[in-house]
Parts: C-alpha cells; sequence; structure tokens
C-alpha cells in the first residue's frame, strides 16, 4: 500500500505543479475544475486488484511514482516524422481518410483541420457556460484516472457541430513521444447540437509513457452520433482511456470500439441515455497476444422511459494475453419501457490465455425488456473437421473460424469506408495471433 500510495502522491504533485504554471492563462472555470479534481485527488486510493472495476488489470508497473514525473522535466524527444508544421496526413498514419482532422502529441496540439465544426481551446471559450462545466466536473469524481485527467489537462479542446449540420467526418489522432516514463493527460469535448450528424473517429496510438485520455460526449436532441474508437500502443506505453456519454431526447449515439496490441490497454465507457426516444447502439472487438492485456469496461444507463440500447462485443486471447470485460445494463426508476440487450462471446486460444467477463443488470423500473449474456470457448472442433474434410488445411480452418467469429462485431459497419479500414486492421491482429 505504500508504493500505491507514493504513486498517488506523486500524481497529485504533478497534476498542482501543472496547474499551477497553467493558472495565469486559464479562465476562473477550468481553474476552479482543476483546483476541485486536485483536491478530490488527495483522498483517493490507486486502483489495485482489490478495486472491483480493476480486478483484472495488472497495475504493479504503474505503482512506480516516476510514471507520473511532469512531462516538462524529461527531455523532448518528438520524433522526425511528427513535424508540427505539416499536415496531418504525412504526419500519422492515415488509417481513416477524413477532411477534418485534429493531431495531439504529447498533449498538445500539433495540426488542425476544422471546416464547419467549431473547435476551441476549452480554456478560452465563453460559450462554456458554469451549468455545462459543473456537468463536466461531475464525470468521474470517483475515479482517480479520470480525475487526474481533469486535474493535468492543459486546455482541453472543445468541439461543436452547429444544429442541423449533418454527415460530417472528424478523426483525432492521439499520439506520444517515443522513449521515456512519463504521464500525459489530453481532453476533448465533443457537443452535437439539436438534429445534427457526425462521425468522429478516435486514433489512440501512444508509443511510450502513460497516455490518459477522456472524451466527454453530448449528443443532442435529434442528434446522431457514429463514434469509432481504435486504440493500439506502438511501443512501451500503457493507455487508459475514458469515455462519458450523454444522449439526449431522440438522440442516437452508434458505437465501435477496437483495441490492438499493448502491455496495458484500457477503455471504459459510461453512456448516459437522458430523453425519451434516446438510442445506444454499441459494438465492439478486441484480439490479445504475447503477454499483452486488454480491459473494456461497458456502463449503459436507461435514465428516461422509451430508450433502446444495444451491444455486442467480441474477444480472442492466444498465448499469454489477457482480455477483461465488464458490461452493464442500469435502468433508473421511472425509466419504464426499456429495451436493452448485451451480449460478450469470446474465444481462448490457448491453455496459457484469460479471459473474464462479467454482463450484469441492474434494474430498478417496470415494464422493461433487458437480457444479456456472455460466452467463453475453444474453436468447434466439429466446424474445424468440416473445413478439413473439404480440403482446408488445419492453420487455414483455425483462422477462417477466427474470423468469421470476430468480424461479426462489425457488422454494424458493413459497406461503410471506416468498416473496412477497421475489417483490414482486425484481420492483421488475427494474423498477427497465427
Amino acid at each position: 500500500m505504500a508504493t500505491e500510495t507514493n504513486a498517488l502522491t506523486a500524481a497529485v504533485r504533478t497534476a498542482w505543479a501543472t496547474r499551477q504554471t497553467a493558472t495565469a492563462r486559464e479562465t476562473v472555470l477550468l481553474n476552479s475544475l482543476r483546483t476541485r479534481a486536485a483536491h478530490a485527488l488527495v483522498t483517493m486510493e490507486f486502483p489495485n486488484a482489490k478495486s472491483e472495476a480493476w480486478k483484472y488489470a495488472n497495475l504493479r508497473e504503474l505503482h512506480d511514482p516516476a510514471w507520473f514525473v511532469p512531462l516538462a522535466d524529461i527531455p523532448a524527444d518528438i520524433p522526425a516524422d511528427i513535424p508540427t508544421n505539416i499536415n496531418v496526413g504525412r504526419t500519422l498514419p492515415p488509417c481513416f481518410a477524413a477532411s477534418q482532422f485534429v493531431a495531439l502529441h504529447d498533449g498538445q496540439l500539433i495540426d488542425q483541420h476544422i471546416d464547419g465544426v467549431v473547435l476551441t481551446r476549452i480554456a478560452n471559450c465563453a460559450g462554456v457556460d458554469a451549468v455545462d462545466w459543473d456537468a463536466l466536473a461531475l464525470r468521474g469524481t470517483n475515479e482517480p484516472f479520470a480525475l487526474l485527467n481533469t486535474a493535468a489537462s492543459n486546455a482541453p479542446l472543445h468541439i461543436e457541430v452547429p444544429a442541423n449540420q449533418k454527415d460530417g467526418v472528424l478523426r483525432i489522432s492521439y499520439s506520444t513521444r517515443a522513449a521515456g516514463q512519463f504521464h500525459v493527460a489530453t481532453r476533448v469535448g465533443v457537443r452535437l447540437a439539436a438534429n445534427s450528424s457526425l462521425t468522429l473517429i478516435e486514433e489512440i496510438t501512444p508509443s511510450a509513457g502513460l497516455h490518459n485520455a477522456v472524451t466527454d460526449v453530448d449528443v443532442g436532441p435529434g442528434a446522431t452520433l457514429r463514434h469509432i474508437r481504435w486504440q493500439r500502443i506502438h511501443g512501451s506505453g500503457i493507455s487508459i482511456a475514458r469515455l462519458f456519454v450523454r444522449v439526449a431526447s431522440n438522440g442516437r449515439y452508434i458505437a465501435h470500439q477496437q483495441l490492438g496490441s499493448g502491455a496495458l490497454l484500457r477503455d471504459e465507457l459510461d453512456i448516459a441515455l437522458q430523453g425519451e426516444g434516446a438510442r445506444a447502439e454499441l459494438s465492439g472487438a478486441c484480439c490479445v497476444g504475447g503477454r499483452d492485456q486488454a480491459n473494456l469496461l461497458v456502463r449503459t444507463r436507461h435514465e428516461a422511459p422509451h430508450t433502446t440500447s444495444t451491444a455486442n462485443y467480441r474477444g480472442l486471447a492466444d498465448d499469454h494475453g489477457r482480455f477483461a470485460f465488464n458490461g452493464r445494463i442500469h435502468i433508473l426508476p421511472g425509466a419504464f419501457a426499456v429495451d436493452a440487450t448485451l451480449t460478450n462471446k469470446n474465444l481462448l486460444l490457448s491453455r496459457n490465455a484469460e479471459i473474464d467477463t462479467k454482463p450484469e443488470l441492474e434494474i430498478y423500473a417496470d415494464d422493461v425488456r433487458c437480457s444479456h449474456g456472455a460466452t467463453v470457448g475453444q474453436l468447434d472442433a466439429n466446424a474445424l473437421f468440416y473445413l478439413q474434410s473439404r480440403g482446408i488445411d488445419a492453420a487455414a480452418a483455425c483462422l477462417l473460424l477466427r474470423r468469421g467469429f470476430v468480424l461479426t462485431a462489425l457488422s454494424s459497419l458493413a459497406s461503410s469506408v471506416e468498416g473496412e479500414v477497421l475489417t483490414q486492421l482486425l484481420l492483421e491482429q488475427l494474423a498477427a495471433l497465427s
């Protein structure tokens, strides 16, 4: 516990030092938000195996206080292929094509092209009123990494889509320097006004350090957000990402998450369906091998009547890989006529791999229709035999069954450009497991 306390103390000091150096150029609201978060961190325990939400995450490495050394104390190491003054299409791998983009490196904005949406530094955004700010402050108040992000972020980005604006595509790329032990906090807020629509693509691909990302999303009345999130570590880094979503009446949130390789990848979703007729359509896939570990937590809260949610997640683990999934459907009092489903299916491809899955229902209302389920199994021996009896060798038969299993999670993105890119990335991961 002493080591854990030292690590969290270092994190608080880092956040507080960052806050004080930025005070002169922050607005009163942002300064207040960060101060509240820093004070809350003082009473918070560092996550460990006894914490229910973190019981399957190996955080021993993060108990080292060196992870929370201020980034300013580490020599700059921005690779030559990520300059700060040219188009992001050449600075970062263009996995997803988008006419609008934002590039963040080590938590700093290095490039952008925005056409039709409003992008501001939230510290200088007079349009964010006190009510919105208080709502933002309430998100993640019981979670150390969300609080640390709030306390340590420098001028988070705020993106707005005006009312009735349709069919925009925005790509946000997150990267870090190639080496070092440090903490980077990035925060992005996205707000869709009434009856607007947007496709948001987030590529979280750090190379080193602890990348701590929080995305705040507000889907307005009648608005639609298609949200694609691709998370993969290219080096020795650790990625912890948090997503807060609020959906207003008749709003629609469609999301797909894809987790790749990394020593520790963690993605948490907290979705609140707050208005009548709000909908959430969720899917995701994860493939881990080697000694990689990935954690995926999805919480959907039905706060209003006549809301709908569906969730379909697939996971594969090979070698010594570990995948943990926790999904919860929470129906609050008064949220009647709700329809919610949650499915998580997994394949173990090795005796040494590990998959932990925990679907949950928490219902406090009548007149609801809910279902949840989870499976962990191996490749079907009968299906393998059938394919081999048709002349397909064993290795190819295994790969075909794996592909058919995991690509089901991408069915909602069929025939879209984003779906084709994600399919290719997923097939590359499967080939690596083979």
